[in-house]
């Protein structure tokens, strides 16, 4: 019986692992999806402004595209650590 559920609760790691994983990359996926967005706006008003679609007026900057690479990389840490612990739980004391 013991190894029975020693079974059940691993494929309930792996499916909770998958679970994550799958739903980090769909979240992921749709802030690229809108920043692309965001970037053919800007290169339709740059299109259509004659010169005058400044900079400052744009959507995607740098300090955008750093943000969420920083907040990507925080997010993958702390969902390696999540799942690393979820899957390899310290031994009971």
């Amino acid at each position: 019986m013991a190894d029975r559920i020693a079974r059940s609760d691993a494929r309930l790691r792996i499916w909770v692992a998958i679970a994550v994983v799958v739903t980090f990359l769909c979240v992921n996926g749709a802030v690229l999806l809108g920043i692309w967005f965001a970037f053919q706006h800007d290169i339709a008003m740059l299109a259509i402004s004659n010169g005058s679609f400044l900079a400052k007026d744009r959507l995607v900057t740098t300090e955008l595209l750093m943000t969420l690479v920083g907040a990507t990389t925080v997010q993958l840490g702390g969902l390696i650590v999540l799942i690393g612990k979820y899957i390899f739980p310290a031994a009971a004391r």
